[in-house]
């Protein structure tokens, strides 16, 4: 990993880069070396759009999406592999002499590779994946916090945010707590399950909530109900 790269990324990459995009440049930095190209991976297929999916927790679909996106932005060039093989993304730093260099799936793996860079120990391996996850995992939090509806026991939230996006990925439960907080029949806040709560539930699953009932206006007392 390339904590030039990584640091580029988060702090000085002057696109506003928010959710997915974000998130798979990140992942991208993540075996990045400090010129950008994506080298540093432990088999060929850890280059596929299936293996980003499962890596961001991000459907295949979206990731096609999003490789669309930064290349249309400059920030990545990209060299589609065959059909099942892995694809070629180079980060377009500002300081890298050599944008946009191919980089086969051999020489990413070549002895003189490691030895440059000493990217094969396996608990720098451990490292990286552990570095990447927890970013990816705290910005996904983030962006369910501010999207759903009731904010209380924020570290209940994320324990359980962790344990279903392990189990779900990150698509299908953030785009459940958006149905939900932009439900036309959300009760009162007090009402409202805490995150964890609905977390644990599973209740992204969830039918959309039934109307609310309207008890309409309550008809006054006068003298004559008194004498009945």
């Amino acid at each position: 990993m390339s904590v030039k790269v990584s640091s580029w990324v988060w702090h000085d990459c002057e696109h506003q880069l928010a959710g997915n995009d974000l998130v798979l440049l990140l992942a991208l930095a993540d075996v990045a070396d400090d010129s950008g190209r994506c080298r540093f991976v432990e088999a060929e297929k850890d280059l596929t759009y299936a293996a980003l999916a499962r890596k961001t927790r991000i459907s295949d679909r979206t990731v096609l999406s999003v490789v669309k996106r930064l290349k249309s932005a400059g920030l990545i060039d990209h060299d589609p592999g065959a059909k099942g093989r892995p694809n070629g993304f180079t980060i377009l730093v500002p300081w890298a002499k050599r944008k946009g260099e191919e980089l086969s799936p051999k020489e990413a793996h070549s002895p003189k590779d490691a030895a440059l860079f000493g990217e094969t120990d396996d608990s720098h391996s451990s490292y990286r994946r552990n570095y990447v996850s927890t970013s990816v995992l705290d910005l996904k939090f983030k962006e369910f916090w501010d999207v759903y509806p009731r904010h209380v026991a924020k570290a209940k939230a994320f324990q359980a945010f962790e344990k279903v996006t392990k189990a779900n990925g990150y698509d299908v439960v953030l785009d459940g707590a958006r149905r939900f907080a932009q439900d036309p029949n959300l009760p009162d806040p007090q009402f409202i399950p805490h995150p964890a709560s609905w977390l644990n539930s599973g209740r992204w699953e969830d039918d959309p909530l039934p109307p609310r009932v309207d008890p309409g206006p309550q008809r006054g007392y006068d003298d004559s109900d008194w004498l009945r």
